[in-house]
């Protein structure tokens, strides 16, 4: 029963991390540095909602 919820997790933050790519890829379009911290920015976000949802155990 856990398989499901995982994979459904999954799939939700992985569409969260895409549309938080895109929308960082078209702020930062126009500077040099947009390569380099799109894809730290975009990973912070399901990061947190994880550390969020699991907290510290």
């Amino acid at each position: 029963m856990l398989y499901p919820i995982v994979f459904i997790i999954g799939f939700l933050l992985s569409g969260i991390w895409f549309s938080f790519h895109i929308y960082v890829s078209q702020k930062l379009k126009n500077t040099k540095k947009a390569l380099m911290f799109s894809p730290l920015l975009t990973a912070i976000i399901p990061t947190i909602i994880i550390w969020l949802l699991i907290g510290d155990q």
